[in-house]
């Protein structure tokens, strides 16, 4: 229902504008209701003869953004591990305090926010959640620090053992976990892998042959 709301608003703008639609692609469907979606929208555009090309299903993973862009975000500097920058993340963790359960509950490629002087505190909690687990590598794919202060020897001897890209902002941590929560993630030549997911998703989602029928017309 939302979708077809959504599909008559942006109709009637195109109507105004005298341009014809020459066919309808869904995008962000989630796969367990493609389906239905699909049935009920065909319907629908039947009654404007209008063709439903295809339904795009959400990925999450489209959505990670790596760490040049949250570098960007927070207008921060590469400390450490600068050819890491490709990593994405997953989730969020803010703060110096770690536990087992958030790291296993968030799962892997995680960002980690936390100020400059307290990030000894994560790392060393971060180690022994790794020994107690046993776990080789800790689930962080990249640490932004905030502020100013100095890290100790075992602290950046740990990231880089890891190869973890570390960043500094000034921004406080509150800010940051703002800044980033907030990014757009958009993809470019920096993030080939998902060059290559929505070159492959349009192929077996979308009906290329109708488009370029209808484009011929």
């Amino acid at each position: 229902g939302s979708t077809i709301d959504m599909m008559s608003m942006c109709m009637e703008k195109f109507e105004r504008l005298n341009c014809s639609i020459l066919g309808v692609i869904l995008n962000k469907v989630q796969q367990e209701k493609r389906d239905k979606v699909a049935h009920y929208v065909s319907k629908w555009l039947e009654k404007f003869d209008i063709p439903l090309l295809g339904t795009m299903p959400f990925d999450r993973t489209m959505g990670f953004p790596t760490m040049t862009t949250i570098m960007d975000s927070v207008k921060g500097k590469i400390e450490y591990n600068g050819d890491r920058m490709d990593n994405f993340a997953e989730g969020t963790i803010a703060g110096s305090l770690i536990s087992t359960e958030e790291l296993m509950g968030k799962g892997g490629n995680l960002l980690l926010v936390v100020g400059a002087t307290r990030l000894s505190l994560a790392i060393e909690d971060t180690a022994e959640i790794m020994r107690r687990e046993g776990w080789t590598k800790p689930p962080f794919s990249g640490i932004i620090t905030t502020g100013h202060g100095a890290y100790s020897q075992k602290t950046i001897d740990f990231v880089q053992d890891h190869h973890i890209p570390l960043v500094r902002t000034m921004l406080e941590t509150y800010g940051a976990v703002v800044k980033i929560a907030r990014i757009e993630v958009k993809i470019n030549l920096q993030t080939p892998w998902k060059v290559k997911r929505a070159v492959d998703m349009i192929e077996h989602n979308i009906n290329l042959d109708l488009i370029l029928d209808k484009a011929r017309i």
